[in-house]
């Protein structure tokens, strides 16, 4: 409580007041510094497990908060893989939010055609004037046919469906659309031609159609799914699976997650959820995730007094939910827009007393004067969203030098208020390409290197196998676990010989 305390007297905007527990005075609030958003939920879920054997806690003793529902990928994703039961209070689990369905039946129609309810679920998305009359008619005439619902579409002049011509030409460019995608199948990687099947096919430009607080929460969905995208694609690579990156393998991959998360019955449950979701609920033990800049506090609150001490209060609320435990967590990369995104710690972290941080074996910017210099680097000079995010990636391209590899695509300059120019850029340089580390990286690695990955975080190399391209290093890292990498493929630095 005295954290929180802390933290809330940075806003003018307030009646001074100290609010206290009669509980006993609780643990200081853990700080973690993370590598990646990877990091940070392999982390948590395993802090979580901790806990629950440690002290006996129950699942449902446990809480996740964020400041966006899109943050709930990562996470869910990684309870999936640890067995952690968890629910999403007050809304759906990811890949059960309407505009991801959408996007992964576009993927499941384009690697097999005849899949007849995913057709018939995007077949008039975004609207094409095929109405369910139109929709009643193919299935009519496929049932009499014997023949696929695909079939019919592509010729329904030859199984007497009875559309008139209008209708007829409305599915030929549906097929069209389709066929299109699918000759692209095995001559593109999942993140490539799933960038150009949302935007051809006019789904971000459907997404992106309204500026209201739902559709920006689908817009922050659909973000989240091209991060998600693209480190499918690359994590693969760098384990050297370069030939299991289509678009047919990441569907293997959501089919595994989703049939997973219908499994969940029991009511014990780690809950996720949004910080105004956790107003008036307390925990045990709460973990506040993605404390940095332009996340919370949010982008839209950086030239807003008002509303940044509105975001420094939500926050405040987020501890205080706390009854024992709670942790902060915050990550120096984090997949964002379809790419790596490097942002500074949150300046909330600065207005809470360091005395009531524990950060452990983490570092912890505390010193104001680097802190303002690295968001003047991504903030200042930008009078709108779009020029925020220019600024923060080329500031990404200047940071990853330092690792011996890294994807064109990552680095793209997105301008959030034109989704289509972004998704183009994405598919105009595609995420195959992926510059070599150099030999003398390479060359300079041993047993006991250690490394800092971008995405897995510290780890000491324990053996190197192959040479050249095909040269690979296993690698036990602090927190995530060992690793083989492909080198050719990897982004790292190296800590010390």
């Amino acid at each position: 409580m005295k954290a929180a305390n802390s933290l809330i007297r940075h806003n003018s905007r307030q009646i001074p007041k100290d609010v206290y527990s009669k509980n006993d005075e609780g643990d200081k609030i853990q700080l973690r510094n993370l590598q990646s958003d990877k990091e940070e939920a392999i982390v948590v879920s395993k802090e979580i497990r901790r806990l629950k054997r440690s002290e006996g806690l129950s699942w449902s003793d446990f809480a996740i908060l964020y400041r966006t529902n899109s943050q709930s990928r990562s996470f869910e994703e990684q309870f999936l893989h640890d067995n952690v039961p968890y629910r999403v209070f007050g809304g759906m689990s990811f890949y059960q939010r309407k505009e991801i369905k959408d996007i992964i039946a576009y993927f499941r129609v384009v690697c097999n055609p005849d899949d007849e309810e995913a057709i018939k679920r995007i077949i008039n998305y975004p609207a094409r004037s095929i109405g369910e009359t139109t929709i009643g008619k193919i299935a009519t005439a496929a049932q009499n046919n014997k023949v696929s619902f695909w079939d019919v579409i592509q010729q329904p002049d030859h199984y007497d469906t009875g559309l008139n011509k209008g209708t007829q030409a409305k599915l030929q460019g549906f097929v069209t659309l389709i066929q299109g995608f699918i000759d692209d199948v095995h001559q593109k990687d999942a993140y490539e031609l799933g960038t150009q099947i949302i935007k051809v096919a006019g789904i971000s430009a459907d997404l992106y159609r309204s500026a209201d607080v739902e559709a920006i929460s689908r817009q922050e969905n659909l973000e989240e799914f091209l991060s998600a995208l693209q480190e499918f694609v690359e994590g693969r690579r760098e384990e050297g699976l370069e030939d299991r990156v289509e678009l047919s393998d990441y569907l293997q991959e959501v089919s595994l997650l989703t049939d997973a998360d219908k499994k969940k019955d029991d009511l014990d449950r780690v809950s996720l959820m949004t910080v105004h979701s956790a107003k008036g609920l307390e925990f045990p033990a709460v973990f506040v995730v993605g404390l940095e800049d332009g996340i919370f506090p949010s982008q839209r609150s950086m030239f807003s007094m008002r509303e940044m001490e509105e975001e420094r209060r939500l926050l405040y609320v987020a501890i205080t939910r706390a009854e024992k435990h709670c942790m902060l967590t915050c990550a120096k990369n984090r997949w964002r827009f379809g790419k790596m995104e490097m942002l500074p710690q949150s300046r909330f972290l600065n207005d809470i007393n360091p005395d009531m941080l524990d950060a452990g074996h983490e570092t912890l910017d505390v010193e104001r004067g680097a802190l303002n210099v690295e968001r003047q680097h991504h903030f200042s000079n930008a009078s709108s969203q779009s020029s925020i995010f220019k600024s923060q990636s080329s500031n990404f391209k200047s940071q990853s030098s330092k690792y011996s590899a890294g994807s064109n695509a990552s680095s793209q300059t997105f301008n959030i208020n034109r989704p289509l120019t972004r998704l183009s850029a994405a598919v105009s340089k595609p995420a195959s390409s992926v510059q070599r580390s150099t030999s003398s990286v390479q060359g300079s690695l041993h047993e006991g290197t250690l490394i800092e990955h971008q995405r897995f975080g510290k780890g000491t190399i324990i053996s190197i196998e192959g040479e050249g391209e095909n040269q690979k290093a296993t690698v036990k890292f602090v927190n995530t676990g060992t690793k083989q990498l492909l080198l050719k493929f990897a982004k790292f630095k190296v800590v010390e010989g």
